[in-house]
Parts: C-alpha cells; structure tokens; sequence
C-alpha cells in the first residue's frame, strides 16, 4: 500500500467517525412526533401528550397518588377521567422525570399560540376565548365544552378547599401553575380556570393550599 492511499483511507476513516457520530447524537434528540404516549415507571400509569406550538403537553390532568392530593369527593371513580387535585407544593413532587408543572410563562404561550395578544395573557381576569379552543367536547356541565381544537383536553375537575369541601366538579377546571406570585404573598401561586359558562379562560392566584389539577409540560 503505497503512503498516499494510506493517507486517503485515513482521511476516509474520520469523516466516516464524524459523521457516524453527528447521526448519533441527533438520535438523541427528542422524538419529532406531534403526539403520543408517556408511561410513568413510577405507578405504570400511561399519559397522552401533544405538540402545541413549540410545547409538549399532557393532555390528561396528572394522576400520581403522593400526599396531599385527593380524588373528588374522595372517589377514586373520579380519577381516570379528572386525575387528582393537588395542593401546590405537592404539584411539584408530583410530576413524573423529564416533565414539569407548566409555569405561568407557559400558559401564556399557549394561550398566545392560540390568539391571545401578550397584553391580554400579562392581564388578571377572564381573558380572551381560547378556553373554548382547550376544553373537552364532553364532561362540561349544560353543553359548556369546547371545540378542543389542539386535542388539549382541559377537563372541569373542580377543586378541594380543605376540611372536605370540593366544588365545582363538571362546572369548573383549575389548575396550578408552578410560579409562585411573590408580588402578592409567599403563600399563593398563580392558576389558570376555565368554565361552563364561560370561553376565556382567568388568570389569577391563590393559597397553595387548596387542591387544584395539574397539567405538565415536558423538559
């Protein structure tokens, strides 16, 4: 073997090597499906998720058993369908590895992805009508669902206040973000509601304490 086709085999062997390992690591990245299913290790419990916009959402509440969570009116037949109303520190022990409790940002870039205008998404209020565009065509109380127009699923699973009080089940969906409102009390987080009656969906804040569903949102 003469030395120049030495050389031109060597040259051959490490574009090969970049070029195998680059294709490597792209199959690292996340998958560049717009859906699909998460199963969590920890109760084998499997979620659907979705892509929306540069989001990936469950599109089911969460449903992992921790403290301070509760099944409406303490029913596990509510469950499957509602998941279970967490308070908000134990929202954020909750989620399962490689997702999150959306944060108060991602709500707004949701809703911002579905029309609402930054000023409106920065507002406290009922804003806008993209509940209509999130909430489930079933389960809402006096044909109060939606269009569910990305397959978000947002469900009317109530909320518990403590002392064995829920409400709102079929009327009313809430859930926790995973931002605190500090500007107000170190003790209230930011949430997001939708109603029956109602297609904006409110942006407001409350005592970390009471029990709200959870949506997630993947690293």
């Amino acid at each position: 073997m003469t030395t120049k086709t030495f050389s031109f085999l060597l040259v051959g062997l490490f574009l090969t090597t970049v070029l195998f390992t680059g294709c490597k690591e792209d199959n690292n990245d996340p998958p560049d499906e717009t859906s699909g299913t998460y199963t969590d290790s920890r109760d084998g419990k499997t979620y659907q998720w979705k892509k929306i916009g540069d989001q990936v959402w469950m599109t089911e509440n969460l449903a992992f058993l921790t403290a301070n969570c509760w099944a409406y009116n303490n029913n596990d037949a509510n469950i499957d369908l509602y998941g279970y109303l967490y308070t908000w520190d134990a929202a954020l022990v909750a989620v399962p590895e490689g997702w999150h409790v959306a944060t108060d940002s991602e709500w707004k870039e949701l809703q911002k992805y579905l029309g609402l205008s930054q000023m409106e998404a920065d507002e406290i209020g009922w804003q806008g009508d993209e509940g209509n565009k999130l909430k489930s065509t079933t389960a809402w109380n006096d044909n109060g669902g939606g269009t569910d127009e990305v397959g978000f699923k947002a469900m009317p699973g109530g909320y518990y206040l403590g002392g064995g009080s829920f409400g709102l089940m079929g009327t009313s969906g809430m859930w926790w973000t995973a931002t605190e409102d500090t500007e107000y009390s170190t003790s209230y987080a930011w949430l997001r509601q939708m109603s029956a009656n109602n297609d904006a969906i409110y942006r407001g804040h409350n005592d970390k304490a009471y029990g709200y569903s959870v949506r997630c949102v993947r690293d």
